[in-house]
């Protein structure tokens, strides 16, 4: 008797497992929708369409400052991100402390209907060796042109899979119209691991609608607001959006560092004027230290 309610209870608990594995990972897949769409429609809705964010690591320590904007010309929206990593030295790998100061630029553009329609990524600052990628909309396709140093390729990627982009640190800049339980796919793309190794990859990932959560607002003390919280797989960034697609605050895993958190700050253009045109590798206080 006991032989026959232990392999009862041994299925029942395969069971659970095997239902919260489809519920947690394949699910998400099989119903994935579009994306947000950034239009310029709602672009308008946006109260402040430029970002800063503060990048920290687990002990609270500055690695670095990220920048966003969205702007609108016509029909047509734009999407552009700087990432400014001039603190891996604070972190004890001997390869972040040989490394120089890491700048980061993006830039999507979107059609009037909110569709991906132009990629681009630059990364600088490392040995002078620039990486870049870029990526234009081709019918159902979306090929992608990568270069590192003298070694180019070019990967077609499903557009289906491709109406966002992302960077791995920063993988969110706005995200307007979300709701509970809305999923979608997207690429991935983490600069750091290519300034390391060489390799330029995508990875195609899931990103799900949650829930909501009452955060503290960023900017402005004592004051709480309501938040979707956005959370992606296999890639497992988070991230806070307020109801008008504001992004508050993101975390992400970073090679060699761990968990790293981006929050918002107040946006100091000139700040990111000078992470734009200061020198490759030259050392600086990162912005607001």
């Amino acid at each position: 008797m006991i032989y026959r309610f232990l392999g009862v209870a041994s299925f029942l608990l395969w069971a659970a497992a095997m239902i919260s594995l489809f519920v947690h990972d394949v699910l998400p897949e099989w119903t994935a929708q579009d994306p947000p769409r950034m239009t310029a429609q709602q672009f308008k809705l946006l109260s402040e369409p430029l970002q800063q964010y503060r990048i920290v690591d687990g002990r609270d320590r500055r690695l670095g400052t990220a920048w966003s904007e969205v702007s609108a010309s016509g029909d047509l929206t734009v999407s552009r991100g700087t990432v400014l990593l001039d603190g891996l030295s604070k972190v004890s790998a001997l390869s972040f402390r040989m490394m120089p100061a890491i700048r980061i630029e993006t830039e999507a553009r979107f059609d009037q209907e909110g569709e991906l329609d132009e990629f681009s990524l630059d990364v600088y600052g490392f040995l002078d060796q620039k990486i870049f990628v870029h990526g234009e909309r081709r019918g159902i396709y979306f090929p992608v042109e990568m270069q590192f140093g003298p070694l180019r390729r070019e990967v077609p990627l499903d557009f289906a899979a491709s109406r966002m982009i992302g960077g791995s640190l920063s993988p969110f800049a706005c995200l307007p119209t979300l709701r509970v339980g809305q999923s979608w796919r997207m690429q991935m793309l983490d600069p750091l691991t290519a300034v390391m190794s060489g390799r330029t990859e995508f990875r195609s990932v899931v990103a799900r609608v949650t829930g909501k959560e009452a955060v503290s607002h960023p900017t402005e003390p004592g004051r709480t607001a309501e938040c979707f919280v956005v959370e992606t797989t296999p890639a497992s960034s988070k991230a806070w959006v307020d109801e008008k697609g504001c992004v508050f605050r993101q975390e992400a895993d970073l090679p060699g560092v761990g968990r790293v958190t981006l929050i918002k700050e107040a946006y100091s253009a000139t700040d990111r004027e000078a992470a734009r045109t200061r020198k490759n590798g030259e050392r600086a206080d990162p912005p607001g230290e």
